[in-house]
């Protein structure tokens, strides 16, 4: 993969874009969806994805077993379950339109000094629902071959890259919101192989998120100007379930460190939910 990538950089900053190359890579990315499943895939409205996640957070690595909980179009739960001294502990977070939702064992915010208006709380609360659902949005591209809540997004070729372990294409996405990211396609099965964006240091967000001097108000100030660094999530080990392919190993990367690797179980397509499954308090 990093001689893939490598390739590609050489390769996309040499090349010329076309006028013809967002049809191109709309038919690319067509070609992918052809592979994860096709029009099978327009049929999952809702999914339910078990598994294993580790974490790294600085020195330590921690071990959860996940849950994944998506009813489309705007509505996605995130259950971990830890042990955490002989106990059990669970940490629940998720959205459900543009309202964020949070539970946890125990307080993972800092003292932020003074405590947060109404108003900074709520913005507090918009920005964490905008950022998971982006996150989610990334994610799902290695599952559907797309957006998965029917988003815009256009798409432009890049070009191609060499490698002893195969030839990918690299393609552009600009999401609705204008952010881009590039995703890379295996040319033999168009299987999506990888996705990179730039986005915040992780290790400088955890650094702001459990600092104790700082003030709510500062706290939405810094982490809008945090040095950026790539991100990349490669997705591996295909299977077929229900005739629809998905990965079952998604590593990601921030800034060339490990930040998580997600190994899932059963994909279990179209479950039905609870009436009160997204409303934060299951």
């Amino acid at each position: 993969m990093r001689c893939i990538v490598a390739v590609a950089v050489l390769t996309l900053a040499t090349g010329s874009i076309s006028a013809n190359r967002q049809s191109s890579g709309g038919e690319l990315l067509e070609q992918t969806r052809k592979a994860l499943g096709g029009e099978g895939l327009a049929a999952v409205r809702t999914l339910r994805v078990e598994g294993q996640s580790t974490r790294a957070v600085g020195p330590l690595r921690l071990s959860s077993a996940i849950e994944f909980l998506l009813e489309r179009p705007d509505r996605f739960l995130r259950i971990d379950r830890m042990r955490l001294a002989g106990a059990g502990a669970e940490t629940v977070s998720g959205f459900a339109g543009d309202r964020f939702f949070q539970r946890t064992p125990q307080p993972l915010t800092p003292s932020l000094g003074s405590h947060p208006s109404p108003d900074q709380s709520q913005a507090l609360m918009r920005a964490a629902a905008v950022g998971l659902r982006k996150e989610l949005t990334l994610l799902l591209l290695g599952f559907f071959g797309g957006t998965f809540d029917g988003s815009p997004l256009q798409v432009e070729r890049l070009g191609s890259a060499e490698a002893p372990d195969g030839k990918a294409e690299a393609l552009r996405l600009t999401f609705g919101d204008g952010s881009v990211a590039t995703l890379f396609i295996q040319v033999q099965t168009h299987l999506p192989l990888m996705v990179s964006w730039q986005g915040s240091d992780p290790a400088v967000a955890v650094r702001l998120a459990t600092t104790t001097e700082a003030s709510a108000a500062s706290v939405l100030e810094e982490s809008a100007e945090l040095p950026l660094v790539e991100h990349r999530l490669h997705f591996s080990d295909y299977r077929q379930v229900d005739g629809l392919r998905w990965p079952f190993l998604v590593r990601r990367t921030g800034g060339g460190t490990p930040m998580e690797e997600l190994r899932f179980d059963r994909f279990t397509l179209n479950p039905v939910f609870k009436a009160r499954t997204f409303v934060g308090d299951r």
